[in-house]
């Protein structure tokens, strides 16, 4: 017989699965448990869909047929707000129901938890008062139903307990993202002097590159270049225009379009200017990155810096001029440093795929029988 798993996903099926940097996460944590070997109800759909897949897990758990576990990825939105303010009660009922069902019928309950963005005034401060006040409610509201019904709450990273512990006091573990299946790109090392470092993402206030343009203007050996989209680029390019040497280029690429500008590169940055939010964040570059064999240079203080340093896979540093000076003018040295955390990097990719991710939760919640 097969190992059989429920899968919930709150909110519709809105053309496919999510495709963003952010929200591709509830896809490959599917795949993955279906690549351990598991049979997967997944509940996830429009009103009809889901009642039907409720009655389905309804009848085999009367049959006795077992679920190993039920395992959740919420929203960044509250659960109840996922599909629109029309069906907040909708949404309310069923998550109520599933939760309560699976906790009655004693399936353990994993749940990851995306994100505490309302917890900091300063990113929500575009909302008017009364909806933040209202958000605070639900997430508020959302997590003492979690603290009823769920047996492990999953972070990205364990530093983020700290802005939930005055709501939630159950068990926690981390469960950052996974490293991606690459087809095509395989990084080739060529024999050249000097340090290429490559960064793909968002450019702007949230994504403060100035430090490492500055610094990086001093090395004319250190080639960086630089993927953002290119609004971004333009909206931000009086700020970093007087910063501009020859050796920094901009492009705007995606997909494929990235596979000659990852094969030419020594290292990655993720060296960015360190704020509340970003202590306890897992980007999921972090982990594309890993997929390219790219070594990182990353913001002391942060999670993906405390997990840089532990796997020796990059150099985490404080945010400052003179440390971004002194790993280039090491590096410059002693390339021989780049393939040594290339190698580290080579060592544990495979602890760090999607699918040691799903294992990783399924190993955490079969614990709970």
């Amino acid at each position: 017989m097969s190992k059989k798993m429920i899968y919930y996903i709150p909110g519709e099926n809105h053309d496919g699965f999510y495709v963003s940097g952010s929200t591709i996460r509830p896809k490959k944590m599917l795949l993955a448990f279906k690549e351990l070997g598991y049979e997967v109800d997944l509940l996830w759909g429009d009103k009809e869909e889901k009642k039907k897949q409720i009655r389905n897990i309804k009848s085999n758990v009367n049959k006795e047929i077992k679920y190993d576990f039920l395992y959740a990825e919420n929203s960044t939105l509250p659960t109840m707000l996922v599909d629109g303010k029309k069906k907040i009660l909708e949404n309310f009922l069923f998550d109520r129901e599933i939760l309560n069902f699976c906790h009655v019928s004693e399936i353990p309950i994993g749940l990851f938890y995306r994100d505490v963005y309302w917890k900091f005034p300063s990113i929500i401060s575009g909302y008017s008062a009364w909806k933040r006040k209202m958000l605070n409610l639900m997430y508020r509201y959302e997590l003492a139903q979690y603290q009823k019904y769920v047996d492990v709450l999953f972070l990205p990273s364990m530093r983020m307990y700290k802005y939930l512990q005055d709501e939630y006091n159950g068990k926690i573990c981390d469960l950052p993202p996974g490293i991606p299946e690459y087809s095509g790109i395989v990084v080739k090392k060529q024999a050249v002097e000097g340090i290429r470092v490559f960064y793909v993402g968002g450019i702007g206030a949230q994504y403060d590159l100035l430090l490492f343009f500055q610094v990086i203007g001093e090395f004319p050996s250190v080639q960086f270049t630089v993927c953002c989209r290119e609004n971004e680029w333009n909206n931000t390019r009086d700020i970093y225009q007087p910063y501009m040497r020859d050796n920094i280029r901009i492009i705007h690429e995606h997909g494929n379009g990235l596979i000659p500008y990852v094969q030419e590169a020594d290292i990655a940055c993720l060296y960015l200017k360190p704020d509340i939010y970003r202590e306890f964040a897992m980007a999921v570059k972090l982990f594309e990155y890993m997929g390219w064999h790219l070594p990182m240079i990353v913001s002391r203080g942060t999670a993906m810096g405390d997990f840089v340093e532990r796997n020796k896979i990059g150099w985490n540093i404080i945010y400052d001029a003179d440390s971004l000076r002194n790993v280039f003018m090491r590096l410059l040295a002693h390339p021989s440093e780049v393939n040594e955390k290339r190698d580290a990097i080579c060592q544990i990719a495979k602890e760090h795929t999607w699918k040691a991710r799903a294992d990783k939760a399924r190993k955490v919640l079969l614990e709970m029988l």
